[in-house]
């Protein structure tokens, strides 16, 4: 039976058939980059409730800082680190909860941390705690770190805490005091693992391939020269069919 495929239906036929493929996923690794406030733009050390940048959104109940001139601040001045950072100053701040701005997961690979105040005395006469220990929490872990020196101090998440694969992170102080906790926060290291690629599998491709090659011999065939179906009469006897091709 001839099914009458021409090119352009052998054509359509082989995109459907790719359209059709079984796919695979394929998963690239990112390397863990950082988020460190820079690029924002930032005046005065102004409050605000939520921030995005590389993203990522950093959100508060209350209100929390970009701190780009520490010189302002009281009790001696703010922490200073030659960069623009996040803060939080109780009683009026609360704890900062990063998220992906897209949604999605993101691991947790260490972070910077200080005391916000330079005059830990002056703080605590004005009621202000001013940073003994910070608390990273996901919904379901908890990573503690005491703030301790006077500056800005590294700190790389234990692995065995497996703060992986979470879909955000608060940062605050630790109960009962997390709401009088004042703290710095910058260059947060995070991984992302980026979204699958869809690829064709292997297997996939060899099924299409000999596909492809079935349906285009089946339309070779089926599409053979005119000469070779041409009856030709034999002049010899003026009715007989001989089955052979001209020449």
């Amino acid at each position: 039976m001839n099914l009458g495929l021409g090119h352009h239906s052998l054509l359509v036929l082989l995109l459907i058939g790719i359209g059709a493929l079984p796919l695979g996923s394929g998963v690239a690794s990112a390397a863990p980059f950082t988020i460190d406030f820079n690029a924002v733009p930032s005046s005065g050390n102004p409050s605000r409730t939520t921030l995005t940048t590389d993203g990522f959104t950093f959100t508060s109940a209350l209100f929390f800082h970009t701190i780009d001139s520490p010189g302002l601040c009281a009790f001696g001045g703010c922490v200073s680190n030659g960069t623009v950072y996040i803060a939080v100053d109780p009683p009026l701040g609360s704890p900062i909860t990063m998220t992906r701005s897209a949604g999605g997961t993101f691991s947790l690979v260490g972070f910077d941390g200080a005391k916000l105040f330079n005059d830990d005395a002056a703080a605590a006469s004005a009621g202000f705690q001013n940073g003994v220990d910070l608390r990273a929490e996901s919904p379901t872990r908890i990573f503690d770190v005491g703030l301790h020196a006077p500056g800005f101090e590294s700190f790389v998440v234990d692995p065995r805490v497996g703060f992986d694969n979470v879909t955000s992170i608060t940062f605050g102080g630790i109960p009962p005091n997390a709401l009088f906790f004042s703290f710095a926060l910058d260059n947060i290291v995070v991984d992302v693992v980026p979204e699958p690629t869809v690829v064709p599998e292997p297997a996939s491709l060899l099924l299409f391939a000999t596909t492809a090659a079935g349906l285009a011999l089946a339309s070779w065939t089926r599409r053979k020269p005119a000469w070779a179906y041409k009856p030709l009469v034999n002049p010899a006897d003026g009715d007989g069919v001989v089955c052979a091709p001209s020449p």
